[in-house]
């Protein structure tokens, strides 16, 4: 097998808490978001066992900031400025975590860009990002 090491995260979502989805076009409703963790988990998940924190252990365990500690690989990650389906709370909560834990990390927004991260707009970074990412294939995968 393949060692992992390093995490490429392209507009994913980082934390399955109802906060975390405030600005989402599509999961702006509660009840999208109870959905959304069902699926994840492969079981029922209501939107009052994630207000009365029945389901918060479960939303932890899918929830990749949980993981991110001290240890964790390095990280590249990109998000789209205005993407409407993972608000940008997500890529704050992201790096933030990378930035308490010192974990080594490149990131970026491509601010016209939406969930596709790709407008004409926004080129030149998207063609900065592609680049480190040869980068991080190089360095980490030494190819």
């Amino acid at each position: 097998p393949l060692p992992i090491t390093f995490v490429y995260d392209i507009v994913g979502p980082t934390d399955f808490n109802l906060e975390s989805w405030s600005g989402s076009s599509y999961y702006s409703e509660e009840q999208h978001v109870a959905d959304l963790v069902s699926q994840a988990l492969g079981q029922g998940i209501t939107v009052n066992m994630i207000k009365n924190g029945d389901a918060k252990a479960q939303i932890a365990s899918i929830s990749p900031l949980t993981y991110i500690t001290e240890n964790t690989i390095p990280t590249l990650l990109a998000y789209g400025g205005v993407d409407n389906l993972v608000p940008s709370a997500h890529y704050e909560k992201l790096i933030a975590a990378l930035e308490t834990n010192n974990v080594p990390h490149d990131s970026f927004i491509l601010p016209n860009t939406d969930h596709l991260l790709y407008m004409p707009e926004d080129e030149a970074m998207y063609n900065e990002l592609w680049n480190t990412s040869l980068t991080y294939l190089q360095t980490h995968f030494g190819y």
